[in-house]
Parts: structure tokens; sequence; C-alpha cells
């Protein structure tokens, strides 16, 4: 996938004349008479799945009925012939797209063609971590996952175990191959890099993600709609008024699966800055405890708002939590998956401390009452 992204990215900026095309299948009206001297085409950084075009016309008039920006999302054309258990379909990922859009609570979808889709282009900027610790953005970040959640489309069930399971396989080859894994970390000549791969194989991730495959059944955790890449870049903050702040972007690992996936893993996602050069650890902590309790109790809130729960109270907050708790460990295992798959120096510190948070959550897990 990553080289087949390469060579997307490695194509030549499309032309006015070809983004104008892509506009006037969406938009018959305005833009078949846009001169291509007025269109600017750019490249948008930032994605990792897909390559992304922004195109804007200069000239508009005020009664102007057509959006003056559209974003082009195109997907690596070896997508479809090399499906991957932790990414969503096209098919799947457009439905996703077209019923978020609708609803208002994502990118309007406005065409779909062989390889990619147009869709809204929204102003604003991915979370920071500084707005995520703040208690009005974390609370709107509550009510845009519960809307998310509540999303009815029809996605291909069963894929978390089947991850679980992917996982599994992985963590055991990395096991079988410790000493090949140490050289890559030990020549990237960073303190604690010599040590990292015996820390990280202390604890038996074959046996762990067995044990976290078996939790979703045993706590009743609740089936939806799940993002499944809680990345904050994934999250984006509008710099209009609009009512909902934030709003979820990028679909391809959406799928049927737990709400306590994307809620756990939005609180590990605190810690981490994935696109960061030198160091993937930003500095920041795992939300403190009555930080994560506020945020499941909004999120129950804004479900009951949408009809799909009707009980806020201190007990479905304290279960949400546990759900919580299961999809902070499915974070980890999966994360480390990838981090120990593509390692890089600036991975290091971010790689020991996905296993700190495993372990802490786990206590933490185990010593309430009744969920030992």
């Amino acid at each position: 996938m990553q080289a087949a992204l390469q060579a997307l990215e490695d194509t030549p900026v499309m032309t006015a004349s070809e983004a104008r095309a892509f506009a006037v299948r969406c938009f018959p009206g305005e833009w078949p008479s846009v001169e291509d001297a007025l269109i600017e085409v750019s490249r948008l950084s930032g994605g990792t799945q897909n390559l992304l075009t922004v195109v804007r016309r200069r000239h508009t008039t005020c009664g102007s009925q057509e959006p003056a920006v559209l974003l082009i999302r195109k997907y690596p054309p070896e997508r479809e012939e090399c499906p991957q258990v932790y990414h969503a379909t096209s098919i799947e990922e457009t439905l996703v797209a077209f019923e978020a859009g609708r609803k208002g609570w994502g990118p309007k979808l406005y065409d779909t063609f062989k390889g990619g889709r147009v869709e809204e282009y929204v102003e604003a900027h991915p979370l920071t971590p500084v707005e995520a610790s703040s208690k009005l953005i974390s609370e709107e970040i509550a009510r845009m996952y519960a809307r998310f959640a509540s999303l009815e489309v029809p996605l291909y069930p069963g894929k978390v175990l089947d991850i679980l399971d992917a996982a599994a396989r992985d963590l055991k080859a990395f096991r079988t191959c410790q000493s090949k894994l140490q050289e890559i970390f030990s020549a990237f000549a960073r303190p604690g890099a010599e040590n990292i791969v015996s820390n990280v194989f202390e604890t038996d991730w074959e046996a762990e993600t067995r044990w976290v495959r078996s939790l979703f059944a045993k706590y009743g955790c609740q089936s939806a709609v799940t993002h499944f890449d809680s990345n904050f870049m994934n999250i984006l903050v509008r710099e209009d008024e609009h009512a909902g702040k934030t709003m979820l972007i990028d679909y391809e690992t959406t799928m049927s699966g737990f709400r306590g996936i994307d809620i756990g893993s939005h609180f590990a996602e605190h810690m981490f800055s994935w696109t960061h050069p030198e160091n993937q650890l930003n500095g920041y902590p795992f939300p403190p405890l009555e930080a994560r309790k506020q945020f499941c109790k909004t999120y129950l809130e804004e479900s009951a708002q949408l009809g799909i729960c009707d009980d806020s109270g201190a007990e479905q907050v304290k279960h949400l939590l546990t759900e919580s708790q299961i999809g902070t460990l499915f974070f980890v295992v999966r994360t480390l998956v990838d981090v120990l798959k593509y390692p890089e120096p600036a991975s290091l510190d971010a790689t020991m401390a996905i296993v700190d948070v495993y372990h802490q959550t786990k206590a933490e897990f185990l010593s309430v009452p009744n969920l030992a």
C-alpha cells in the first residue's frame, strides 16, 4: 500500500483543465466557464492512505451557488486488488463518506469516480494536543464520536476479531526474529535503542492479544460504526462557527466494531504525534480518570439525544469507561504491530510509551471490582 501511495505522490499535480473536468461533473452551472488561469491546484499534505488535491477557483460572484473550493481524493491503484484486514473497501468508505456528509458530520460527498471521489473542502486544522486537553473541545469530540458511531451504513461485521487474530500472528512472528529487529533499532544509535526489543518482549503479546480478544464479548461491549484511526490528524477543528466544531475525516479504516475502541484509542492518542520527524511521543499525558469519565458522560448524553441509548447515568458511564479501557488495550496491540513493522528513530520513545500505556491501563482495568 505504501508503495502504491508513493507512486500516486510521484505523479504530476493535475492541470487546471483536468481539475475543472472533475468540478464540472459535480457542478455544471458555473465551473464550465471558469478559465484555467483562475483555477489553483495544489497538493494537500497529511494523507497517508490517499492522494489529496485541492482545487480552488479564484473568481466568484456574490450570487454564486457552487462551491469555490473542492477536494479530490485518489486511492492507490492496488487498493482493491490487495484488500487488507485493517482497511475498509472503497465501497464501504464511500458509503460512510456519503452518510457522514449527508448528516453534516463530515465533508459532503459530491461525486465518485473510479479510483477516488470529490468532496467538500473544509476550512479547518488538525486537532492539537492542547485543544484535545481543553474541556470545551474534549466534550465536542465526545459528541462527534457518538454521532459517528450512530451512522446507519451496511459494513462487514467481525473485522475486530480478525484484526486481533492478525495482530497475534504478527507479534508471534516478531518474537521469533527479535535479534533482527534489535539490529534495526540499534542502528538508529539513539538512547535506549539497544534494549528496546528485549524490553518490549518481556510481555507475552500473543497471550495478551488473545485476552483482549475475549473481553469484547465478556463485558458486553456495544457494537457501533467505528473509525479505527483516532490519530489527531483525522480530527478537524473548524475555523468557522459551525455547530459541530470538530469533524472526523478519512474513513479508510472504518468498519463495524465497538464504540469503546474509538474512545479508548482517542485517549491514548493524546500522547502521540505520529508525523513528527524527530520524536512521535509529544510529551502530553494520558488523560486522567475524571476527564475520561466526563468524556464518557458527554458521549452518552449525545447518544441519548440521537436515540441510541436512553441512559447516561453513573452505571452507564462506568460501563462505557470499561469499554474504553478495552479499547485502549486494543489500540496498543494494533499500534505495536505498526511500530515494530515500520521502525524509525522517531518512534523509539513512542514504542516504549505504548507498552507502558498497556500495562497501566490493564492494571486500572483489573483494579475495578468485578472486572478481574
